[in-house]
């Protein structure tokens, strides 16, 4: 599914994972099918950033793409089907 990673700094050359922002309506067969529509969505959510001057914009731009951010990662078990 479409992902976007917010990292955070936490010490000079340390980032870890602020929260990751995720689009649970869409699924792809392929990951490069599924970063370019979250690419595209970034962009998209930037551009009325620009347009607005207000980071709360490119946050509801998200937000009507179908983002969310309250998501558990969890990583597959080896044997499980992609």
């Amino acid at each position: 599914m479409p992902s976007i990673a917010c990292p955070e700094q936490n010490t000079p050359g340390q980032w870890d994972y602020h929260f990751v922002l995720v689009k649970p309506g869409v699924k792809h067969v392929r990951e490069e099918t599924a970063v370019a529509e979250a690419n595209s969505d970034l962009e998209m959510a930037y551009e009325q950033r620009e347009e607005t001057g207000s980071d709360a914009a490119m946050a509801m731009s998200l937000r009507a793409e179908g983002y969310i951010s309250d998501f558990r990662i969890v990583q597959e078990e080896p044997d499980s089907p992609p």
